[in-house]
């Protein structure tokens, strides 16, 4: 189809976790689950997800270079 002209496969792709949440941090982020903490419950906040760490984010990098930014996700939630 035309929408995969150009296309590239990434057959030995391997990511960082087994589940979104951590693997889709460690893209933005640039760091390891065990490095940005998204994805722990730490068994006193309760909070899943944050990115636990004080350093920039690709997004955030991007935005101080003038970029603009949209997300698109699939997860109603």
């Amino acid at each position: 189809s035309k929408a995969l002209d150009g296309a590239v496969a990434l057959e030995d792709a391997v990511s960082t976790a087994p589940w979104t949440i951590p693997a889709v941090a460690s893209v933005l982020s640039g760091l390891i689950p065990e490095h940005h903490g998204a994805g722990v419950n730490d068994g006193r906040s309760g909070a899943i997800g944050a990115i636990l760490v004080q350093q920039p984010t690709l997004g955030e990098r991007l935005l101080r270079g003038g970029l603009r930014l949209t997300v698109v996700t699939g997860d109603p939630g």
